[in-house]
């Protein structure tokens, strides 16, 4: 069955005037969410490039797709609401999210730490820091077979671990 290029434009359209009766429950679940997880990476709309900014909450994911890439879209998006956790990267608009706390992606740090373990492969410290960040994972997905004090444990040996490895140089 061949469809003509109309015929995609108005599937299309269809879609896109079904998905927008959502959008407005999940961005009130992001705003909602005590922990915010947000990222944004280059789209193309019309030959240009845009923005997809993803706002992820527990029981919901919202993407929004914006001609920029600054701090208006995540105020736009949260119309007013502050995270108590911000998860994002490094990038300056997310760190200007409004939160309480922030923490940094672990995903991405990990991803940039190998850049640094490719160019310095004979370096003991980022390989260390990658460890301890997957560490830190593993115990958090294990969170729910262990008990308070097992996971309290764990959770001070990661710190002490990270504390270390911060007072250490770079070699």
């Amino acid at each position: 069955m061949e469809i003509s290029q109309g015929g995609i434009d108005k599937i299309m359209q269809r879609g896109g005037k079904a998905a927008a009766d959502r959008i407005a429950p999940l961005r009130a679940e992001v705003q909602q969410s005590a922990v915010v997880h947000c990222d944004e990476t280059g789209s193309r709309v019309d030959g240009q490039n845009w923005w997809e900014w993803i706002f992820c909450a527990t029981t919901a994911v919202l993407h929004v797709i914006r001609s920029n890439r600054s701090v208006d879209v995540i105020k736009d998006v949260m119309a007013g609401h502050e995270a108590e956790v911000w998860v994002s990267d490094c990038y300056s608009a997310q760190m200007k999210a409004p939160s309480q706390e922030r923490q940094l992606c672990l995903a991405h740090q990990l991803r940039n730490l190998q850049a640094v373990v490719e160019q310095y492969p004979d370096t003991f410290w980022p390989r260390a820091m990658q460890a301890v960040f997957r560490a830190a994972i593993h115990t958090y997905n294990q969170s729910d077979r262990l008990s308070p004090p097992e996971f309290q444990a764990q959770v001070q040996r990661i710190e002490r671990l990270f504390a270390w490895l911060l007072d250490r140089s770079l070699e």
